[in-house]
C-alpha cells in the first residue's frame, strides 16, 4: 500500500546570493534559523529573478551615441546633351513645313518632306474633294463659288444662303462685289486695303489650279475663312446675328522664317490684338485671339483691323517684321489702320 499523502504545507525554497566562494553555496529546502546575507524567499512554484536595473543611482546627461543613418544616393540626372541633338535631328522631320512656296503649285507626295507637309496634303486632298462633291449637279448644294481678289489667292465660297447677293447665282467665280455676308464683306474690306501692295496680285478668271486649303463659308451673319497665304495659315470666324452671342475668333499658325523673328512677329500681332480688345494667347508659333459680345458696329471694325494686319503682315514678311521692336511694329500698323479706314476707297 502506497503512504497517505502529507496534509502539511510545503516548507518555501530559500534561494541565497551566490557567495565569493563555491564551497560556501548552500541552498536548502528545510527552514533555517539563521538569517544568512542578501536571502531572498519565494513561494513554492515562483522562479528566482535577478534584480532589476537600480533607478537611484545618477543618470548621466550625456546623449547615447547614435550612428548616423547612410546618406541616400543623389538622384541620377541624365545628361540632355545626347537628347538635345537627337530632337534636334527628328524634329526638322516632323514641324518642318516644305509645301505651299506658291499659290499655282499643285501638291503632291513629291514635295512632302515631313509630318507636317503629309498632314498639310491630307487637308489638301479632303477639300478639294468635299468642294467637288458639293458642286455637282443634283447635290443641292451647288453652291461653290471661287472667289478672286486683288490679292494673290483664290478663296472657295460656300454660300449657306444669304452670304451672297442673287446676281452672284449663275457665276462660278465672284469678287468682293458680290459678297452680302456682313462679316465676310467687313473682312474682305481690309484684306484688299488698297494702302498694301500685294506681290503677284491676280484677278484674271483663268490661271493656275487654287489650293483648296483657303475656304469660306458664308451666311449673311456668319463667316467661316480659312486663307493659306505660302507658309502662313489664317483663320477668322465670326457671328453677329441678333439673339445669339457674337463674337469675332481669330487664329494664326506661322510657317516659315527663323526662330527669333517669328517670336517677334508673334508679339507685334498680341499687341495690335489687344489694343483693338481681343484676349489673346498664344503658344510657340501659334496666336489665338477671341473677342465676344460686343455692338456690330464694334465687331465689323475689328474684322477690317484683321483682314488689315493679315495683308500686312504677310506682305512685309517676317524677315523684316523680326527687325522691329514691337512697339515700333504696333505704331506701323496704327499708322496703317488709320490711313485704310479714313481713305474714300
Amino acid at each position: 500500500m502506497m503512504p497517505a499523502a502529507s496534509t502539511e504545507p510545503a516548507p518555501p525554497m530559500v534561494w541565497t546570493e551566490r557567495p565569493s566562494s563555491a564551497s560556501d553555496a548552500s541552498v536548502s529546502a528545510a527552514p533555517s534559523s539563521s538569517k544568512p546575507e542578501a536571502l531572498h524567499v519565494f513561494a513554492p512554484g515562483s522562479a528566482p529573478r535577478s534584480p532589476g536595473p537600480d533607478f537611484s543611482a545618477p543618470r548621466s546627461r550625456e546623449a547615447p551615441e547614435v550612428e548616423p543613418l547612410p546618406a541616400s544616393p543623389l538622384p541620377c540626372i541624365p545628361d540632355a546633351t545626347a537628347l538635345v541633338r537627337r530632337l534636334e535631328q527628328v524634329l526638322p522631320r516632323v514641324t518642318q513645313l516644305h509645301v505651299f512656296q506658291a499659290q499655282g503649285l499643285i501638291l503632291s507626295q513629291k514635295h512632302c518632306r515631313s509630318l507636317h507637309d503629309l498632314v498639310c496634303l491630307c487637308l489638301e486632298r479632303g477639300l478639294s474633294q468635299i468642294f467637288a462633291f458639293a458642286g455637282l449637279p443634283a447635290r443641292g448644294l451647288a453652291g461653290i463659288k471661287q472667289m478672286r481678289l486683288e490679292i494673290p489667292v483664290v478663296i472657295n465660297t460656300f454660300n449657306l444662303g444669304g452670304g451672297l447677293f442673287p446676281s452672284a447665282a449663275e457665276r462660278s467665280v465672284i469678287t468682293l462685289e458680290d459678297v452680302r455676308s456682313i462679316p465676310a464683306w467687313s473682312l474682305l474690306l481690309g484684306l484688299t486695303c488698297p494702302d498694301i501692295l500685294w506681290a503677284g496680285a491676280r484677278r484674271d478668271e483663268e490661271g493656275d489650279m487654287p489650293h483648296s486649303s483657303s475656304y469660306a463659308v458664308l451666311s449673311q451673319f456668319f463667316m467661316h475663312c480659312t486663307l493659306r497665304l505660302g507658309q502662313n495659315l489664317y483663320v477668322a470666324e465670326c457671328r453677329c446675328e441678333d439673339g445669339v452671342e457674337k463674337y469675332v475668333h481669330f487664329r494664326f499658325k506661322g510657317g516659315n522664317g527663323d526662330k527669333a523673328a517669328r517670336a517677334r512677329r508673334l508679339e507685334i500681332m498680341r499687341l495690335v490684338l489687344e489694343g483693338e480688345g481681343f484676349a489673346v494667347s498664344s503658344c510657340g508659333d501659334y496666336l489665338e485671339a477671341l473677342r465676344v459680345g460686343e455692338k456690330d458696329v464694334l465687331l465689323q471694325r475689328n474684322l477690317v483691323s484683321l483682314g488689315v494686319l493679315v495683308a500686312w503682315i504677310q506682305t512685309t514678311g517676317v524677315e523684316v517684321l523680326g527687325t522691329f521692336r514691337a512697339e515700333q511694329g504696333l505704331a506701323r500698323f496704327r499708322n496703317l489702320l488709320t490711313s485704310s479706314l479714313s481713305s474714300p476707297a
